[in-house]
């Protein structure tokens, strides 16, 4: 593994504050990543080890092992830091290492890196200085023995190695308090719309190598590729935004260990905006409109439980836009090439595909999506779920649900079964393949209940749904201002039991590749089910908005974690052994 990525992986994926960090000019964003250290990373990652059973423990032993591997020469005691150097092509990490107090300064680590086959030649005119090579990495390392820290870049490109010397010629040891497990930080200090363009110009780096990697699949058609391209292509566009026009992003991931039996971590962010940026116009939207479903607590027992309010700016409006009509076209194309249904059917699909994405458009153009989902396991396997949106265009369903039965053999549409107040239900269910992501998320053939009123589109199913339905529109109350965006919790053991159901009934790969990675998924959802077998499988995303700044929190629970502590055992006893 190539040195760069293996410290840029460590610190990316142990646990976590992030400390001031140098750029190419006062117009770059400042980029770093903070770790106390090796010893602080081996205790986090003994703590998930030591939720696992002991045969999994015996692991702990290997996985230190390799750690100790690339951390020779190093004081484990201090902290290691990575910050992004943009502006350059391509971007580089420049990584701050804190090396063992034995003398020689340097010479253990010199010993180790050239054990891991790297290159290294003193500059004959500064003795602090390394040019480092391994091919295809070059770059430079200087060995700082007032602080006793060695810092190091490394590129692909050799054009960018004299700027590279430069730069690690001035760099300044980064300052900051080191608290919690793990951190990063984006900071601009440069706010004007000069320095925004520069950001976003050296962003086009990022874009590039990201959109290049993307590349057809010989399985996939032309929109299913395009798809994915959109997808990446919108992904950029919130990178370049946040990297150009925010003020600072801190996320700081903690794990507390108070309970050592029951371990928790979070990662908490905070983020704001340079005062007159979109950015700052989509945050400052935020919590302007009142919630629908605001007065909606969360359902006894639930295992999914949601709520979105969050307004959708002019760049986010034209992506999802985009992604719903080739959306749209993909799933004409697919019917081109269906040889089960008839031309009938065909244009039927595409007349109800259009409508419901009509409905789901009214949403977008009215520059807002609120929402709720709450999803009940019955014991038996499935789940009572009920949700609903809101959409200015929600009568329009109500002229395309009757279409759903000549769409597709064995379809079924019953309008006007039941009603609350203003809503009209109606109970649709689809012939089994008709849509695979319907028969796995609800199940094949079963009921599907469409609530439409004047404002909102409800969503019902399972045993006693629409009773769940009913009872919820009756409550519903009146809109009422939240500042909370995002709400969302999940207790991950119910759907994992279902994934497994659902597995069963799958056909196997038809390679040897996708029958290997059947396997691994069901590896994987064995170590998850005994890892929630007794609880701690919650994971609860908030985010809240408040005078322009945007915080929010990702907690889990010890059981997750303990299903972390199994994939890091079985990827050693893969590896390792």
């Amino acid at each position: 593994m190539k040195l760069a990525l293996y410290f840029a992986i460590l610190l990316t994926t142990a646990f976590g504050p992030a400390a001031a960090a140098i750029a190419q000019s006062p117009q770059d964003a400042r980029i770093t990543i903070s770790h106390p250290g090796f010893g602080s990373l081996k205790a986090d990652l003994k703590t998930l080890i030591d939720l696992t059973l002991p045969a999994e423990q015996s692991q702990w032993e290997n996985i230190e092992g390799y750690i100790d591997t690339f951390a020779i020469g190093i004081d484990d005691g201090r902290p290691v830091l990575v910050s992004a150097v943009t502006g350059i092509k391509p971007n580089a990490l420049l990584i701050w290492v804190p090396l063992a107090a034995t003398p020689p300064l340097f010479k253990e680590f010199r010993e180790n890196l050239e054990s891991l086959g790297y290159e290294i030649a003193r500059d004959s005119k500064d003795h602090s200085l390394y040019q480092i090579s391994q091919d295809p990495e070059f770059g430079w390392l200087r060995v700082v023995a007032e602080t006793k820290y060695a810092v190091f870049v490394l590129t692909s490109d050799k054009a960018t190695m004299p700027a590279l010397k430069n730069l690690i010629l001035k760099v300044q040891m980064p300052e900051g308090e080191i608290v919690g497990n793990m951190s990063a930080e984006i900071l601009n200090t440069d706010g004007s719309q000069e320095a925004q363009k520069h950001r976003r110009d050296a962003f086009g780096e990022v874009r590039r190598v990201s959109m290049e990697a993307v590349q057809k699949r010989p399985e996939e058609s032309a929109t299913e590729f395009d798809l994915r391209k959109l997808a990446v292509k919108q992904q950029m566009d919130e990178g370049e935004r946040l990297l150009a026009e925010a003020g600072r992003i801190a996320m700081i991931l903690k794990l507390d260990k108070k309970t050592p039996a029951a371990p928790v971590a979070s990662l908490s962010v905070s983020a704001t905006a340079i005062m007159g940026s979109s950015l700052a116009d989509a945050i400052n939207q935020i919590g302007t409109q009142p919630d629908a479903f605001a007065g909606l607590a969360k359902f006894p027992g639930s295992a999914l439980s949601g709520r979105l309010n969050h307004p959708v700016d002019p760049m986010r409006q034209a992506n999802i836009l985009a992604f719903l009509s080739l959306t749209e076209k993909d799933m004409a194309d697919r019917l081109k090439s269906s040889k089960e249904r008839t031309d009938a059917e065909k244009e039927m699909s595409n007349k109800v595909t259009t409508g419901v994405l009509d409905v789901m458009r009214s949403s977008i153009n009215a520059g807002w999506l609120n929402g709720f989902i709450e999803a009940i396991p019955d014991g038996k396997g499935d789940f009572i779920t009920v949700g609903a949106f809101s959409s200015p265009g929600s009568a329009g369903l109500t002229k395309v649900l009757p279409e759903l039965a000549n769409a597709g053999k064995g379809n079924q549409v019953q309008m006007d079964v039941d009603a609350q107040g203003d809503v009209a239900i109606h109970r649709v269910q689809l012939a089994e393949g008709y849509i695979d992501l319907v028969d796995r998320i609800f199940g094949v053939k079963k009921d599907l209940y469409i609530g439409i009123g004047p404002a909102h589109v409800w969503l019902a199913s399972g045993t006693g749904s629409v009773e769940q339905m009913k009872k919820t529109i009756e409550g519903l109350g009146e809109p009422q201002k939240s500042e909370n965006p995002v709400h969302l919790e999940i207790s991950l053991l119910p759907w994992v039991q279902r994934f497994e159901e659902i597995a069963k009934t799958a056909a196997p790969g038809k390679t040897p590749e996708a029958l290997e990675l059947q396997r691994e998924w069901a590896r994987r959802r064995s170590r998850a089910i005994a890892s929630f077998a007794n609880g701690g499988d919650k994971l609860v995303l908030d985010f809240q908005v408040k005078d322009g700044e945007v915080k929010g929190e990702l907690t889990l629970e010890a059981g997750i974690l303990r299903f972390g502590g199994k994939l890091m055992s079985a990827f050693s006893k893969a590896n390792f052994e």
